[in-house]
């Protein structure tokens, strides 16, 4: 008899030293977009061992590009049972940023610029300028594009001058190259940037900035030099009379168009 209460005497300790040291073990994979924070324990990572000794507790934290909202997410080992937490990780909205992990909330990109579309941005070098301004984020500003320039399409470092004779009429943050109008005195219609303007010929004008075209001078009248008329016919022509001793050629006073 007293053997066996020996030997129940010792199968009770065993058990009660089992489950003083109890394990846990940590997923062999964590949630989706989670990692372990930084400064965790050693024995936190994956398939990792915890004894419910004070091993951990293990904190997992949403990646770069999500948001957690508030609260922690950790693995904790109670003898032999360990919760697995459930992180809400929410990738950044599109024209916003997560450079940190556990992040509350991301952050929005600066003025002028976006994502174009992308979501779970995780660097704010993701936010690109938008047409219509250009810079290099982030360590430029967006500019907007000054007149006579244009960008169609976002993340420009620059903007792109409008064609040889051809201007945006004082418009600024010109989103396409349609923006850019011949000027006066050109004519031609400007649908890419390959398309020219053309001067308008001896004898003809346009005095308005657009496609034109260019409007011919009324009969006697001539335009101030070739290959350029911005304004009409503004140049005396000259009158051919009929005299009795001959043809004579005096400077016209009539209106000109």
């Amino acid at each position: 008899m007293a053997a066996a209460g020996t030997l129940v005497r010792a199968l009770s300790a065993a058990l009660l030293l089992g489950l003083g040291s109890a394990q846990c073990t940590l997923p062999a994979a964590l949630p989706a977009d989670t990692a372990f924070a930084a400064g965790n324990p050693a024995e936190c990572e994956l398939a990792g061992e915890l004894d419910g000794a004070g091993q951990g507790p293990c904190v997992i934290e949403c990646v770069a590009g999500n948001a957690q909202g508030a609260g922690g997410y950790e693995y904790v080992c109670t003898g032999a049972d360990m919760p697995d937490p459930t992180p809400d990780c929410t990738p950044c909205p599109e024209n916003t940023f997560g450079e940190t992990p556990g992040l509350v909330t991301c952050t929005d990109c600066p003025a002028n610029s976006g994502t174009d579309g992308v979501e779970g941005a995780a660097a704010a070098s993701s936010c690109l300028c938008d047409a219509g301004f250009s810079g290099t984020l982030p360590d430029d500003a967006c500019e907007e594009c000054a007149v006579d320039t244009y960008n169609e399409a976002s993340g420009a470092a620059a903007c792109t001058d409008c064609t040889d004779n051809a201007v945006t009429d004082g418009v600024t943050g010109a989103t396409a190259v349609t923006a850019c109008l011949c000027a006066a005195g050109y004519e031609g219609e400007i649908a890419t940037a390959a398309d020219a303007c053309t001067a308008c010929e001896l004898g003809s004008y346009l005095g308005e900035v657009g496609e034109g075209p260019c409007t011919d001078c009324t009969e006697n009248a001539v335009t101030a030099g070739a290959n350029r008329a911005d304004a009409p016919c503004t140049l005396p022509a000259i009158a051919c009379h009929a005299q009795p001793s001959g043809l004579t050629c005096v400077v016209a006073d009539w209106p000109r168009d």
